[in-house]
């Protein structure tokens, strides 16, 4: 698929949960560019975060999917539907030295899962949550 052609398919509204990201203050009513994340992809986010076994390290992956549009309603929307873990725990907040290091790796992986990389996800051991200068 090209970055020009998306793929024509229905909202995955059955299978697929639409994402919102948490704001301060209320919800905006209308979302521009719906992102929805399958199940699957969901899932494995929740068990490779909850595999890190010491509380000093963190988790990295990445976020695999397609640009869409809906034939009916000709809106535009992305669909997360897998993710590349990567496989060793990070060390304190190294997110940014690791990307650097692997970067090739995970467009070379991603090529191979005919998909786009849409973005990533980490933790941060003993941090609030927030986003980092980095991210």
């Amino acid at each position: 698929m090209g970055a020009d052609s998306p793929l024509q398919q229905p909202l995955p509204l059955a299978r697929s949960i639409l994402w919102s990201p948490g704001v301060a203050g209320p919800r905006p009513r209308t979302v521009p560019f719906p992102i929805f994340l399958e199940q699957p992809a969901l899932t494995g986010i929740h068990e490779h975060v909850a595999a890190v076994l010491h509380p000093d390290q963190g988790s990295l992956g990445f976020l695999v999917g397609d640009l869409r549009e809906c034939p009916e309603t000709n809106v535009s929307y992305l669909v997360i539907d897998s993710i590349l873990r990567f496989g060793q725990p990070i060390e304190g907040d190294r997110t940014a030295d690791v990307v650097m290091q692997i970067w090739d790796r995970i467009l070379d992986q991603v090529a191979q899962a005919n998909g786009h990389l849409i973005g990533w996800y980490h933790t941060h051991p003993d941090v609030p949550v927030a986003l980092s200068e980095h991210d």
